[in-house]
This record gives C-alpha cells, sequence and structure tokens, in this order.
C-alpha cells in the first residue's frame, strides 16, 4: 500500500490530501489494480541536484525519498505546489502529476491507451473535487518536467506522463 499521507495536515495540504486520498480510491477502482500497484503521494518538494530539479516527499528523520518512476509500479502520482498568490483567500495553481504504465492499466485495450487514462482522471477532476479547477493538460515528459534531471524514462509505450494544471482557492 503507497498512499503516503501527512498527520493532521493544515493549510493547504488538507484539500490535497483530500483530493489524493479520492484519486487514491476511484483510480485503483477503476483500473482494476491494487493499492500496492498505485504510488499515490500528496504534495511533493522539489530539491535541486548537480543534474537538475529532484521531486521528493519527506520521509521522517530527515529522509526524503524521489517520488518519480520505477519500473515495477504501473501508475504514480503527485501534487506540485506551482504558483500562488493572496487576494482575499490564497489561490494556488497546483499541478497533478502522474506517470504511468498504460498496458498494465488498460490491459484489454490494444492501441496506446493514453487519451483513455488521462479521461479516468479527468471525469475525476472535472467535478472540481476539494476546490480543485482545471486549469490545463501539459503532455510529454519534456513537457511534465522542463528542468528535471535527465530521465530513463520517455513518453512512449508503455509509459505515459501527464500533468493536469488546477487552480485552488483555500483558506490557511
Amino acid at each position: 500500500m503507497k498512499l503516503n499521507q501527512k498527520i493532521n495536515p493544515v493549510g493547504i495540504d488538507i484539500p490535497i490530501q483530500d483530493l489524493q486520498t479520492k484519486l487514491h480510491d476511484d483510480l485503483i477502482a477503476t483500473w482494476g489494480i491494487t493499492s500496492a500497484q498505485y504510488y499515490c503521494y500528496g504534495r511533493v518538494y522539489i530539491n535541486p541536484l548537480k543534474e537538475g530539479l529532484s521531486f521528493e516527499t519527506y520521509e521522517g528523520s530527515g529522509e526524503y525519498i524521489d517520488v518519480l518512476p520505477g519500473d515495477s509500479i504501473p501508475a504514480r502520482s503527485f501534487f506540485v505546489w506551482e504558483e500562488s498568490a493572496y487576494d482575499e483567500k490564497y489561490t494556488a495553481e497546483i499541478g497533478i502529476i502522474f506517470f504511468v504504465n498504460v498496458s498494465v492499466l488498460k490491459s484489454s485495450i490494444a492501441h496506446r491507451a493514453d487519451e483513455e487514462v488521462r479521461k479516468d482522471v479527468h471525469d475525476i477532476l472535472r467535478k472540481e473535487p476539494f476546490g480543485f479547477k482545471i486549469s490545463r493538460l501539459v503532455t510529454g515528459i519534456n513537457n511534465v518536467f522542463p528542468e528535471y534531471r535527465k530521465l530513463k524514462y520517455d513518453d512512449m509505450q508503455p509509459y505515459h506522463v501527464f500533468k493536469f494544471i488546477t487552480e485552488l482557492k483555500y483558506q490557511i
């Protein structure tokens, strides 16, 4: 099981964790996979490396782990705080990034099922759960991770990477 969550989240992490749980539960049911096959992370930290950036989650005791792909996990997702502003409420641009193996998630489909996988996520997000409103969709590994270190993965069968950019109004 890999539903990586904070204990007692506050501020922006409350709606993120609510959506994280919904995505996890709905997508494992939709894709017919187990919780062990979907690593669903909350908000990650973008940390600098010599080769670029690393997307990491804090595991406690000063330990961070990289959330990017491993060959054996068919689906990974995580949230990235893109930018924010303050008016009467806080407004944040939140990226929700997915790295998936479409052959595992849509094994009954003979063609590359990238559009079907994105539609599954879109169907959850289009209802604006917990205040997340879709702004745009980004596809292609170089567009999703433009400043990241060189990845050994690409956006070719069976892998697919995409990001929904959302707008979230929240309170601290």
